[in-house]
């Protein structure tokens, strides 16, 4: 488990650029929504091909209008753009 606690705390986990995949279901949107203030130096690239009960919009709007935060809307089986999306975004950090 990621430690997320107070910035004072002794293990403070605040990792730069963090790929999301599904980020736009019940769970990853529920993650985005939670962590993004927490993590207030991450930039967050959700990558999700919206089936099934998926939204954009599950995502807090305050989160989709800033410049922390990036959607891209294709499937996780595409090697190319996911690859391209990771370099681009120099995206370390997975979930």
């Amino acid at each position: 488990m990621l430690p997320i606690g107070p910035k004072n705390q002794e293990n403070h986990y605040n990792p730069s650029n963090i790929l999301i995949t599904g980020g736009c279901g019940f769970i990853g949107s529920n993650f985005l929504n939670y962590i993004f203030d927490k993590w207030p130096n991450s930039k967050f690239v959700n990558v999700d091909k919206l089936i099934l009960n998926s939204d954009c919009n599950y995502v807090d709007s305050k989160i989709r209008n800033s410049d922390r935060y990036k959607c891209v809307l294709t499937d996780i089986k595409n090697t190319k753009i996911l690859e391209s999306v990771l370099v681009e975004n120099e995206v370390r950090e997975y979930t």
